[in-house]
């Protein structure tokens, strides 16, 4: 079990090729020949990763518009005939269905400007 740090001690800097981990804790860094090389992180249009930036973002306002919906409960009719009863119904969901609509046209227009914003784009990164 390690023991803990005495109160008041300080980290202690390991020469090179060695990183800080915890107290009087040492893990070898690989020689520089030994590293896998890192990639830019940096994805231009037209790639996959890029197109996958775009579909997620894409897919997460179709969630949030497609939610929506479910605040919208179905009517209950007494007469299952009765277009006068379907009438009054559906103009006692009127609220509903108005919210519904001006939520849409919002959200929509936000995707519309994310849209606007990506077409602007030549890459996106991976940070």
């Amino acid at each position: 079990m390690p023991s803990a740090a005495p109160s008041g001690a300080r980290p202690q800097w390991i020469p090179l090729r060695r990183r800080w981990v915890g107290y009087r804790r040492v893990v070898e860094d690989p020689a520089p020949e030994e590293r896998q090389p890192r990639s830019t992180g940096w994805h231009e249009r037209g790639t996959d990763e890029f197109s996958r930036v775009l579909a997620f973002s894409d897919g997460l306002f179709a969630i949030a518009m497609t939610l929506l919906v479910v605040g919208i409960s179905l009517p209950v009719l007494r007469v299952a005939g009765d277009e006068a009863e379907m009438v009054r119904a559906l103009n006692d969901l009127g609220p509903q269905i108005l919210s519904f609509v001006i939520s849409f046209a919002v959200i929509g227009r936000y995707w519309y400007a994310h849209h606007s914003f990506f077409a602007m784009l030549r890459a996106v990164d991976s940070g």
